[in-house]
């Protein structure tokens, strides 16, 4: 008698150890999609690929895994394991490039690896043996044989938006400040990446966690094209620089680069650089 009145704290359970899993490396992935597809990864030809990939690899697969679990706890399991080795080999030659030439010790090499593969056996490990002892889904039943385009097609819209989210969210890093040389006064196109313009700023983005009184980026709808805004950007813009709360509403004049990000390159987002000249129409100069 007296274990049945506690029967029903198994499947609680067990519902909060997966559902702590899953918020867990659905954050995970989250952030590690953000750097991925910031301006922390640009796409240029002397960019680390073995640092990319890594955390493309942690992210992507972290956030797809966490959403197929909802459903199918052995497929997300299978899809950890096997991108485990792939993942920790990206990482062990990222740690390495950083090294000087014959200063990665074999204990490097194991620490990394065991260290970076950890982070895709673990939920691996948990979402298979879960699933083969017949754990419940997190939500709903398993799909049926009968209509399997259903639950593909809702998990490929969750995991779009949730990469599209991550994008933005990468608007909220640091831009890395530079020395400044001073530029000349903008007069033609000085990089293909170049886009200047004015526009209307419509909103801006909350402030960081430090900092309380500088917000990350702006929106803007562009008025005036000079050049380097595509026209698949349509007319609104972020941009991606210091602004403070009394910028709502202003006309700006916007000196900036496209983001080079893995994915914010295909987005439209610019960024402020080094000796830029953005700044309120009113003190723009001719």
């Amino acid at each position: 008698m007296g274990s049945d009145r506690f029967r029903w704290l198994a499947p609680l359970l067990k519902e909060g150890i997966s559902w702590a899993f899953f918020i867990f490396w659905i954050v995970l992935g989250a952030f590690a999609t953000a750097i991925f597809a910031g301006s922390y990864m640009t796409w240029s030809s002397d960019v680390d690929w073995s640092r990319v990939i890594a955390f493309g690899l942690l992210g992507l697969v972290s956030l797809l895994a966490s959403i197929l679990a909802l459903r199918n706890r052995r497929q997300a399991g299978r899809l950890f394991l096997l991108v485990a080795p792939l993942a920790a080999g990206c990482f062990v030659l990222w740690q390495r490039s950083g090294y000087y030439p014959g200063t990665y010790s074999l204990q490097d090499f194991i620490l990394t690896f065991v260290g970076a593969a950890a982070l895709f056996v673990a939920p691996g490990l948990f979402w298979l043996i879960t699933g083969r002892f017949g754990w419940r889904p997190l939500i709903g039943r398993p799909a049926t044989v009968g209509a399997p385009r259903q639950p593909f097609i809702l998990n490929l819209s969750i995991f779009l938006l949730l990469i599209l989210a991550c994008a933005f969210g990468s608007l909220y890093f640091p831009i890395s400040e530079l020395d400044c040389n001073g530029h000349p006064p903008v007069s033609v196109q000085t990089s293909p990446e170049q886009a200047v313009f004015t526009g209307k700023i419509l909103l801006v983005g909350r402030p960081r966690l430090w900092e309380s009184r500088s917000f990350p980026w702006a929106l803007l709808h562009a008025e005036h094209i000079y050049w380097g805004l595509p026209r698949w950007m349509g007319g609104l813009v972020f941009v991606r620089g210091n602004f403070k709360d009394e910028d709502r509403g202003q006309e700006y004049f916007v000196d900036a680069y496209r983001s080079e990000g893995v994915l914010t390159r295909f987005l439209p987002i610019v960024e402020h650089y080094p000796c830029c000249h953005t700044t309120r129409l009113s003190n723009a100069e001719g």
